[in-house]
């Protein structure tokens, strides 16, 4: 019907002039401009009055459709006189009404129903309606999406802090295994000892950070109690409970180096400082000797055994580098395996 369509219309447009959607008021004017309306329609819908302000709209498009459409009805109201307030609105070529005076323009105006004018008004509805509907449908989607995206990517947060908390958190162990191998439980009770020479806040209880050490380490050793086992342990204990190893006993107790890698450590790994650097510093020094010692004639003798092969098939010198009051160093190299060690 033609009345309806015009209501419906003009509603469609006032909702998308509050909305700023710019899509839509453009799409309410396409669908009123194929009608062919009459004058008693035009002048009861009050359509005129929602359209004559967006001849001023920033939009040149759309401000020359406002336009275009408003001078069409002018021209078909001046075949006869205005029968309503709403053809004197139409017709005055100087409005400047705001965006809320449209608004109130839009609410004010009756929406009447009257018998189908013709199959040309139906045919206009049949395509300005799917167009509003994508239109509406197209909004809701963006604004559903806007919503969505900030709780989706707090949710893969919380998803990613939970999975390393869960990583760094220990595995508890049934009192089955560990509890009825003394050798197991002992080890268990020397971690727990080295564990607890520190104290840090909101650190994790040193029995379970023990348990968890101790099963990765069992695990590492085909689960079975070895002297690979027992040297291993026997190592992990010494350097965690080393008092001049504080940062090793500190990274194990904040997490920061968890239960599976700590016990995959070389020894040098879990060496202290201090002692790395003696170790590098001895290193450097054994290399300044062999160069001397290279320029020097070597002996050989049994008199030194090796202790790494137990041979006694050795070769050595010896180079005055204390005081010289001191007696000299004597740099022993074993020929069977090549191990090198001093006296003085």
């Amino acid at each position: 019907m033609a009345m309806d369509l015009v209501v419906q219309l003009k509603t469609s447009l006032l909702e998308a002039v509050a909305k700023k959607d710019i899509g839509g008021v453009k799409a309410a004017l396409e669908g009123l401009g194929k009608m062919e309306l009459s004058k008693e329609v035009l002048e009861r819908s009050g359509v005129g009055a929602a359209v004559g302000p967006l001849r001023k709209h920033a939009d040149a498009e759309l401000a020359a459709h406002s336009t275009q459409l408003v001078e069409r009805w002018k021209t078909l109201l001046r075949a006869g006189p205005p029968s309503s307030p709403a053809v004197a609105s139409l017709a005055s070529t100087s409005t400047s009404a705001s965006a809320s005076a449209l608004s109130v323009s839009g609410s004010a105006s009756p929406a009447l129903v009257l018998t189908p004018s013709s199959s040309q008004d139906s045919q206009t509805l049949a395509d300005v309606k799917p167009k509003l509907e994508r239109e509406k449908s197209k909004e809701k989607e963006l604004a559903e999406r806007k919503d969505s995206e900030p709780e989706k990517k707090l949710k893969k947060q919380k998803s990613e802090e939970e999975d390393v908390k869960t990583a760094k958190k220990p595995k508890k162990e049934s009192a089955s295994g560990a509890d009825s191998d003394p050798t197991r439980s002992k080890i268990r009770s020397l971690l727990v000892e080295a564990l607890s020479v520190t104290k840090v806040e909101d650190q994790t209880s040193p029995e379970l950070l023990a348990s968890d050490i101790e099963r990765n380490l069992f695990e590492l050793c085909q689960s079975s109690v070895t002297e690979e086992y027992k040297s291993k342990a026997r190592l992990l204990f010494l350097n965690l409970k080393n008092t001049k190893n504080p940062e090793l006993r500190e990274s194990v107790i904040k997490g920061e180096i968890l239960a599976e890698v700590l016990v995959k450590m070389s020894s040098a790994e879990l060496a202290s400082k201090d002692l790395i650097r003696q170790r590098e510093a001895t290193a450097e020094w054994f290399r300044k000797a062999s160069i001397l010692g290279s320029q020097l004639e070597q002996a050989s003798t049994d008199m030194f055994r090796c202790g790494r092969c137990k041979e006694r098939k050795c070769s050595y010198y010896q180079l005055q580098i204390r005081s010289a009051d001191e007696p000299m160093t004597t740099f022993i190299t074993c020929m069977n395996c090549g191990n090198r060690w001093k006296m003085n």
